[in-house]
């Protein structure tokens, strides 16, 4: 069995999906003030989090099924390259997806439609996720903690 851990690699990832590259070129954004400052991945990744955690979701789920287009979201998103996502493709073949993040850590927290109960609860759900799948490894497998 394998399982994959994200942290802050789920905004490149979603990025990656939805324009086939990020949003920003981090030290330039930084020299100009703008870091984080990209509306879309905010308000996109924020909805999906509001909406896994009314479904009780984790992070991980919500975020591949935005980008597999299975979260309604509250206006239709068109990925130019969701073959590029790592947690999509992970979801997609039944591989356990978690992504470990804290509150006010993240470019998506500065967002104004940031909820930290939803990020919080979406959070929370997958570290029971991971604690589960872990302890189901009795024969082998594999952890990768990519961030």
């Amino acid at each position: 069995m394998g399982y994959f851990i994200f942290n802050r690699t789920s905004i490149h990832d979603f990025e990656l999906a939805l324009i086939s590259e990020t949003s920003e070129m981090v030290p330039n954004a930084l020299a100009d003030g703008k870091f984080g400052m990209a509306f879309e991945t905010g308000f996109y990744m924020n909805d999906a989090l509001r909406w896994g955690n009314k479904q009780k979701l984790g992070y991980g789920e919500s975020i591949a099924r935005l980008i597999l287009g299975s979260a309604p979201m509250s206006e239709k998103l068109s990925f130019k390259t969701p073959k590029n996502s790592l947690i999509a493709n992970t979801y997609s073949k039944g591989i356990p997806v978690t992504i470990h993040a804290t509150i006010g850590t993240d470019i998506i927290d500065q967002h104004p439609n940031a909820d930290g109960m939803s990020k919080g609860g979406c959070v929370g759900r997958d570290f029971g996720i991971f604690a589960s799948t872990i302890s189901e490894m009795n024969s082998g497998g594999l952890v990768i903690n990519l961030g």
